[in-house]
């Protein structure tokens, strides 16, 4: 209670955020008001309030009675509806636009993937319309889109909209401001719209399908980066630059790198790679020899295990995952190799695998979506 004597915004939105957590993860299974107030230690009279306004969102569904050999009126008994809204999980490398819609138990709905060759008419054309074609495919009503995610290759400043770096891989030479055109795409589909760093994006994506609470992920491909989990959150930085492992530095003698190409980036490119072994590698067409692969293998293994060695050793993680087009090619060999290198000199065991999930920074861009829109569907938001 406060002051005037009738109860803040705050305590019943945490009431009902206690309720939802405990109808959304009931699964399949029935459930009454008393069963939720039980759980919640909310009153009866509370909960049943609560349950009517889930009902007016859809959020539940009253389901038909079962008989039981009870004396009295049977309870009304409910299930959850993940359906009652979704997310689009969105990313782009520069040609291809993959998208997720995602429903409130976080289950992939639909996936689609797109040709898309240009950033201005990603924005302003084709996602918007890639958009209505998977939703009506998916067979779920526009209005239940509660926000987009959009997943980028681009280093974003702290608001999660501008970028002071180039991004090759998807035409950006200079700085650029993502707001006008997040603005343009929110108003025109109805939701909020939400960026994020492609990796730290897949990060998340990985760690929604893992059973860890720490977990970094490592991409090797046109560049070389990592994203952050810790206690289960995505780590940024204030700068949102945290996981920016190809700017690491191994040898102080070497000055070769700059702020717009990293010391490890530079190595690990399949560019240098292929040159080094004198033979094309990462082209649909190449067909590499054993004792190349094993060379390549050996390189891109050592300078891996430096990053997971410095990255355990800093931020006491032991879980690595490892993706990119440059592990596609050498998963069998890199990442067995690049475990028993890093684990001769980590404090603590660390466990190295491949990715789980095809584009899960759509997945996990999804995620991060559905986070940040959920107060929306529960009500009255706390201010």
């Amino acid at each position: 209670m406060n002051g005037k004597g009738y109860v803040s915004y705050d305590l019943k939105y945490l009431n009902r955020q206690a309720v939802y957590e405990f109808i959304s993860g009931r699964g399949e299974t029935p459930f009454s008001c008393s069963d939720i107030a039980q759980k919640t230690a909310l009153s009866v009279p509370t909960v049943t309030k609560i349950t009517e306004f889930f009902l007016s969102r859809d959020l539940l569904r009253e389901i038909d009675h079962v008989p039981v050999s009870t004396v009295g009126r049977p309870p009304v008994l409910f299930q959850f509806h993940p359906g009652a809204g979704i997310a689009a999980g969105c990313s782009y490398d520069g040609s291809h636009l993959d998208i997720k819609l995602i429903d409130l138990w976080r289950r992939v709905r639909i996936s689609r993937r797109f040709a898309v060759d240009d950033l201005i008419e990603l924005f302003r054309e084709e996602l918007p319309k890639a958009l209505q074609t998977v939703l009506k495919d998916s067979g779920m009503e526009p209005s239940r889109l509660m926000g987009i995610g959009l997943a980028l290759p681009v280093i974003l400043d702290s608001t999660n909209r501008c970028t002071d770096f180039p991004a090759p891989r998807i035409g950006l030479e200079t700085a650029f401001d993502f707001e006008p055109y997040c603005r343009e795409l929110a108003e025109e589909m109805g939701c909020p719209v939400f960026l994020e760093n492609d990796v730290n994006a897949a990060a998340l994506g990985e760690f929604q399908n893992s059973t860890v609470k720490d977990l970094i992920y490592i991409i090797v491909g046109s560049g070389v980066g990592s994203g952050i989990i810790l206690d289960g959150k995505l780590r940024s930085g204030p700068h949102a630059a945290a996981g920016e492992i190809g700017y690491m530095r191994f040898d102080p003698h070497d000055r070769s790198g700059s702020s717009l190409e990293g010391y490890v980036e530079k190595r690990l490119s399949a560019e240098h790679i292929e040159e080094m072994l004198g033979c094309k590698f990462f082209s649909d067409d190449a067909r590499p020899s054993t004792i190349n692969r094993v060379r390549a293998a050996e390189f891109v293994s050592d300078y891996l295990a430096m990053c997971v060695q410095n990255m355990s050793v800093c931020l006491d993680v032991g879980y690595f995952v490892l993706g990119g087009y440059v592990v596609d090619a050498l998963q069998d060999l890199v990442i067995p190799l690049t475990e028993e290198k890093a684990g001769r000199f980590c404090l603590n065991p660390v466990k190295v695998v491949y990715e789980t999930m095809p584009f899960a920074a759509s997945y996990g861009v999804g995620a991060i979506a559905l986070e940040k829109t959920l107060p929306t569907l529960l009500g009255d938001i706390p201010a």
